[in-house]
C-alpha cells in the first residue's frame, strides 16, 4: 500500500470566482489522511472572499491568502509555500477539477521516493467536451501524451507533484519569473539532476471556447519556450519550437511569393495545408473512438478542422511579432 503522509496542495487563484469552489470541492472531497489546501487567491471578481469562506468553514484544511495585483503566478506559488506545513506537495489551479484517482497516481511515486517529481495531463470540464475548439485542444493534447515515454521533461502547472527537497534543489521559487513559472521549476529541478515521470493521469480542466484567448494562451506558451530555451541554452527546445514558429511563419507568408511563384508555388502550398487539415481530422476521429463520442460528419469536420488549422497558423507566427516588439516580450 501507498504510503500517506500529510500533503499540501499549492493553489493560485486570480478572478477565478467562477471556479475556484468547485476547484476546492473537488480536493476536500480526496480521501487523503491530511490534506491541507493553500489557497493564494486574489482580483476584482470576489475570488478572494470564496477562499476566505472556504477556510472559515474548513479550518486547517484550507488557508487563504491574499494575491495582490502584479504579484503573478511565481509569487503567488511561493507565499503558498511558505505557508505550507507539510513536506509533499501538490500544485494544480483554480480552473481544474481534480479527481481522487488522479491525485493518488500523480503523488505517490513522489511519495515513494521514485522519482523528485511527477506530473500528468488534462482534459476538458464535461460540459464541454463536445465543442469543437475544445475537442481540437483535448485531441492535440492527448496525441502529444500518446508518444509520451515514462521520463518527463516539463511540468504541467495544473497537475504535478514535488517533494519539499524537490522545490529546494530547483530554487525554493525565489526566482522572479514573470511567465513560463512550471518551464521555470522543471529546468532548475532537471539542471540540479532531479527526475520528471509523466502519469498518464489527468486533472479536468477549463479549456477555451473561444478563438481569441485560445489565440493569446497558446502563443504565450510557445513564445514561453522560445524564451525560456534561449535563457537556459536548450538547443532541443529552440530547435522544437523554432521549427513550428518557421512553419507557421512560412505558410502564411506563402501567398506573398505569388508575383514570383505563380501556379507553381499554389501547389505545394496547397498539399502542406491539406496535410495539416487532414491531420487534425484524423486526431479528432481517434478521439471520438478512444472517448466512444459520436464523430460529426466528414465535411463538417474538415470544415472544423480548416478554421482550427488556420487558428494554429497564427498562433505558431505569432510570437514571431511578440518577440520583436519589447513592450510584448514577457505580456501575459
Amino acid at each position: 500500500m501507498t504510503a500517506t503522509p500529510p500533503v499540501s496542495v499549492l493553489l493560485p487563484a486570480w478572478n477565478e470566482a467562477a471556479t475556484l469552489g468547485r476547484c476546492l470541492d473537488s480536493l476536500l472531497a480526496i480521501a487523503w489522511p491530511e490534506l491541507e489546501i493553500v489557497v493564494c487567491a486574489g482580483g476584482w471578481d470576489g475570488t478572494l472572499p470564496i477562499a476566505e469562506r472556504y477556510a472559515a468553514a474548513h479550518p486547517g484544511r484550507v488557508v487563504a491568502l491574499e494575491q495582490h495585483r502584479g504579484d503573478g503566478k511565481q509569487v503567488a506559488l511561493r507565499r503558498c509555500l511558505a505557508h505550507a506545513r507539510h513536506d509533499w506537495f501538490y500544485f494544480t489551479d483554480a480552473d481544474c477539477v481534480v479527481p481522487e484517482a488522479t491525485f493518488r497516481a500523480v503523488i505517490s511515486p513522489v511519495i515513494a521516493g521514485e522519482v523528485d517529481a511527477a506530473t500528468g495531463p488534462s482534459e476538458p470540464l464535461p460540459e464541454q467536451r463536445r465543442l469543437p475548439l475544445v475537442r481540437h485542444q483535448w485531441a492535440t493534447g492527448r496525441d502529444v501524451d500518446r508518444r509520451r515515454g515514462p521520463v518527463a521533461t516539463g511540468l504541467l502547472g495544473r497537475n504535478f507533484a514535488i517533494g519539499r527537497a524537490g522545490v529546494a534543489i530547483a530554487g525554493n521559487l525565489r526566482e522572479d519569473v514573470r511567465m513560463g513559472t512550471d518551464y521555470h521549476l522543471a529546468v532548475r529541478l532537471l539542471e540540479a539532476g532531479g527526475t520528471i515521470r509523466f502519469v498518464p493521469a489527468p486533472v479536468q480542466s477549463r479549456y477555451h471556447e473561444q478563438i481569441g484567448p485560445y489565440l493569446r494562451q497558446q502563443s504565450r506558451w510557445l513564445r514561453n519556450t522560445l524564451l525560456h530555451g534561449w535563457r537556459y541554452r536548450d538547443a532541443g527546445e529552440l530547435r522544437g519550437s523554432g521549427r513550428i514558429v518557421a512553419l507557421g511563419t512560412a505558410i502564411l507568408g506563402w501567398p506573398v511569393t505569388w508575383p514570383w511563384t505563380r501556379w507553381a508555388g499554389v501547389g505545394p502550398w496547397a498539399v502542406i495545408v491539406a496535410a495539416l487539415v487532414a491531420a487534425r481530422v484524423g486526431r479528432g476521429r481517434r478521439l471520438d473512438r478512444e472517448t466512444g463520442d459520436p464523430s460529426p460528419p466528414l465535411p463538417l469536420a474538415v470544415g472544423y478542422a480548416g478554421r482550427h488549422t488556420v487558428v494554429d497558423l497564427l498562433v505558431w507566427t505569432r510570437p514571431v511579432l511578440d518577440l520583436a516588439i519589447r513592450r510584448r516580450r514577457l505580456r501575459w
